[in-house]
């Protein structure tokens, strides 16, 4: 099975219930997170999409153990 509709599906997952999220409790979303969960995603699935995410290098060792 070819790996981009798992990764298609994954993030249209992540997107839709992240908009669910914002739509239900909008005080509290936290549109910095949802958007580095969604480059952590892409990250790990598309690892050449590394550079979009915002965080140290030192943070991606850390997750990387």
């Amino acid at each position: 099975m070819a790996l981009q509709p798992l990764v298609t599906s994954g993030l249209l997952a992540l997107t839709e219930g992240l908009w669910s999220d914002y739509f239900m409790h909008g005080d509290n979303f936290d549109r910095d997170q949802a958007r580095q969960c969604i480059y952590l995603y892409l990250s790990r699935m598309l690892p050449q999409c590394k550079r979009l995410a915002r965080w140290p290098d030192s943070l991606w060792q850390q997750l990387s153990k």
